[in-house]
């Protein structure tokens, strides 16, 4: 669910900066603050989790492991780096892109990722670092990543800041489950609710004070455990059982909608403003929202029907009926 939650952010968030960039949405607006809470926490959720789940990934054979790496992460990152790269370069200079790009950008992806590609770059290498430095005690490790992310983030270190600042969070995670730190998330509504308020309060408070948006980590840190407080509160809802299924679906699909919503998004925009004439970001934003999450699925659905989430680098744990299968039954 958590990471269902997280994968809305994301798309709300490269839908409004997209606006922003395209000079629709005002930098005065209001929007600009939803923007910066989301930026706060959304990207640590999936790197937080990737760590807790880490260690069962590791207790594998090594063969194994790292070719679940390439299976996930690495394949699907140098795909869909090369397709959003080739479609960016053709229609560079148009209004469908904000940003002129060239050819040799594509070539660049070994080193400088493309938008928003850089999470599975950083991803990978959160990976290797954790599986290299398995000797190391956790919280050492943490320590360790923590330095490092802050250190190099006021360097202006690029890439090897984004993976520092990916791998602490991830550090977080492993650590998180080793010491069982889940288990001491509220229960109560009213304690989810007072967590909540916290984050907002933190999040809020950093941004007025105007801190780069990657350096609250105490609102990061708080985002993250709210919004695991809030996805068991949830669950312990009958009345949010339908809500609950869309948000681990959403999160089972957090893959295709990841590599395929700039697309979508571009696509959806480019529609409603060059050919319906829509320009009002209350209309925009949703529309675009909502069909970059759901083309993706929809995409992914059909291709695990047809056998081709592999091979198109969409990996999935959902399983769907095959459509040779589905056709007997009927």
């Amino acid at each position: 669910m958590a990471k269902g939650i997280a994968i809305i952010l994301v798309v709300y968030g490269h839908c409004l900066r997209g606006l922003l960039s395209a000079n629709i949405v005002p930098p005065d607006s209001g929007l600009v603050l939803t923007d910066y809470v989301i930026y706060t926490f959304h990207m640590p959720v999936f790197f937080f989790i990737s760590g807790l789940f880490f260690a069962g990934s590791r207790d594998k054979p090594a063969g194994s492991f790292w070719l679940g790496r390439l299976r996930m992460i690495v394949y699907p990152y140098f795909l869909w780096s090369l397709v959003q790269g080739t479609i960016q370069v053709a229609l560079s200079g148009s209004s469908a892109v904000n940003a002129t790009v060239g050819a040799d950008r594509l070539l660049e992806i070994l080193w400088v990722p493309i938008s928003p590609f850089w999470f599975l770059y950083a991803l990978f290498f959160c990976n290797v670092l954790a599986y290299v430095l398995a000797m190391l005690r956790t919280d050492m490790l943490a320590a360790g990543a923590f330095i490092a992310f802050v250190a190099l983030h006021f360097a202006g270190a690029g890439v090897v800041g984004d993976i520092a600042y990916g791998f602490f969070y991830f550090t977080l995670g492993m650590l998180a489950r080793e010491r069982i730190w889940l288990t001491l998330l509220p229960v109560s509504r009213m304690a989810t609710g007072a967590l909540c308020a916290l984050f907002l309060l933190a999040a809020v408070g950093a941004y007025y004070a105007g801190i780069p948006e990657r350096l609250p980590i105490l609102a990061a840190i708080l985002g993250i455990a709210a919004m695991l407080a809030l996805c068991a509160r949830l669950e312990q809802s009958k009345s949010f059982e339908g809500l609950c299924g869309l948000l681990a679906l959403l999160g089972q699909f957090s893959m295709s909608i990841y590599v395929l919503h700039i697309l979508v998004l571009g696509f959806v925009r480019t529609m409603l403003l060059r050919f319906m004439g829509i320009d009002d970001p209350a209309i925009l934003i949703p529309t675009a929202t909502v069909a970059a999450i759901a083309i993706p699925v929809l995409i992914q659905m059909a291709a695990i029907r047809l056998h081709l989430n592999d091979l198109l680098g969409l990996p999935s744990s959902v399983k769907i009926k095959p459509i040779r299968r589905q056709a007997v039954n009927s």
